[in-house]
């Protein structure tokens, strides 16, 4: 039970890292944008790459900018050097023109080669 107090309390105050990353902060008001919806719409934006599937992705955020681990399966026969620059750049033009955020760092991790199961 005090573990479980300690957690709530731990995530209650915040020091569990960063969960929104302020994108504009005016007299009329601030603008953020979650840790979560940043993961969600990196991850449609990868499997939007031919051949790439299962992807979970883990955003690391910054007082400016973001890094980026992105984990998923790529299908047997794909030219995974040109995947992997097809979906760095296809994040930082997307992400960029979204929320005016820079993507310092992308990191990509193939976890299976293997066809998508449908």
């Amino acid at each position: 039970m005090l573990l479980v107090s300690v957690r709530l309390l731990i995530t209650g105050l915040g020091l569990t890292g960063v969960s929104s990353l302020k994108l504009s902060d005016t007299n009329k008001g601030k603008v953020l944008v979650g840790k979560g919806a940043l993961e969600d719409y990196i991850a449609v934006l990868a499997q939007e790459i031919y051949g790439i599937h299962n992807v979970k992705v883990i955003v690391k955020l910054e007082e400016e900018c973001i890094n980026v681990r992105i984990n998923s399966s790529i299908e047997p026969g794909i030219n995974i050097p040109e995947t992997s620059e097809e979906i760095k750049t296809n994040v930082r033009e997307s992400i960029k023109k979204v929320t005016g955020i820079e993507v310092k760092d992308i990191e990509l991790f193939f976890k299976q080669i293997k066809a998508k199961e449908e």
